[in-house]
């Protein structure tokens, strides 16, 4: 029978895991760019907004002794137990504190309704509605116990290096080092869960295996948003000193017609990226509203106003060259 050592040792690989993330390091160390920290506070709205709907299922598979345990989450994620507010409006105020409009708070909770949907409409290779929900507790009950060991590091962070106001990181407080009761209990809720539905050993570490696996890096750090270039991960004689962009348009000799267009002269995007060793580099886009939606104003806009600014931090370099915008 798995024993509640061994998954003490299974969620702190997992904690290991993610704070030896290069994520995770740039993150605490005050090195990410603003628009990569503001997305991954955005993805913790998006996982633990409605937290207490998948409490909530775990409670309900769960009619045991540690039940009270779970129950006692499930009321504080309610806002129900001792005096403090739900979890949810917690959220609420970091999303605030980071700026969000109310239209985009809206988003983001449709964002978290849409997770829980994707989720319960997903197919899973587990026989029964048992090994579904050990997955979903061993999920839940991790970053119970990350968040423990990590969040009051993430919430200094935060305040320190990105000047995200205190009053906006009560979430992060009330899930730091003075919350590892709770994180102690979860190994007895899921060691009390294995014996009363008797889920064998294989069956267990089968389940762990893919439930644990980069838990926290893919719910914070989704692949799309580690398309950010990290300080980190750029060496310093590398560092990019200056981006110009050009807004280039050749005439051609003739009108060039096609479906859906008629041209008479070329339409495109230059930038020139120069690195503080005085290496250049040169690339070429061709705006096609017809195509994908983009105008050259529109391409110029998202290059000066986001990408751009990603590959700085976010205080500018001193000296750094303003965007030119040079009409041929």
């Amino acid at each position: 029978m798995i024993a509640t050592e061994q998954i003490r040792a299974l969620y702190e690989n997992a904690t290991n895991e993610f704070t030896a993330s290069p994520e995770y390091e740039a993150l605490v160390s005050g090195q990410a760019f603003r628009e990569f920290v503001h997305e991954f506070l955005r993805n913790v709205f998006r996982t633990h907004y409605l937290s207490a709907h998948i409490v909530a299922l775990c409670f309900a598979a769960l009619p045991s002794n540690a039940a009270a345990l779970l129950k006692e989450n499930l009321l504080e994620e309610m806002g129900h137990s001792e005096d403090q507010p739900p979890h949810s409006a917690l959220l609420l105020k970091l999303a605030e504190g980071i700026g969000c409009s109310p239209q985009e708070i809206d988003k983001l909770i449709d964002d978290a309704r849409r997770q829980v949907a994707i989720f319960c409409a997903s197919r899973v290779p587990l026989g029964t509605l048992r090994e579904i929900c050990l997955a979903v507790l061993l999920e839940t009950l991790s970053f119970e116990f990350m968040l423990s060991r990590c969040s009051g590091n993430i919430a200094a962070a935060l305040a320190e290096h990105y000047a995200i106001p205190k009053a906006a990181l009560k979430w992060f407080e009330l899930h730091s080092e003075v919350d590892i009761r709770h994180a102690e209990e979860g190994l007895t809720v899921i060691e009390d869960y294995l014996a009363f539905h008797q889920i064998s050993d294989a069956m267990f570490d089968l389940i762990q295996r893919a439930t644990l696996s980069k838990v926290f890096t893919k719910h914070y750090f989704p692949a799309q948003e580690r398309a950010f270039a990290l300080p980190s991960e750029t060496k310093s004689a590398e560092r990019i000193e200056a981006i110009t962009i050009y807004q280039l348009r050749i005439p051609f000799h003739q009108a060039f017609h096609h479906a859906t267009q008629s041209r008479k002269e070329s339409d495109a995007v230059i930038v020139r990226v120069k690195s503080a060793n005085g290496q250049v580099g040169y690339g070429e886009a061709l705006p096609r509203p017809y195509v994908t939606g983009e105008t050259t104003a529109s391409m110029i806009a998202h290059l000066s106003e986001h990408l751009a600014p990603q590959m700085f931090s976010q205080s500018w370099t001193a000296g750094w060259a303003t965007f030119d915008l040079l009409n041929s």
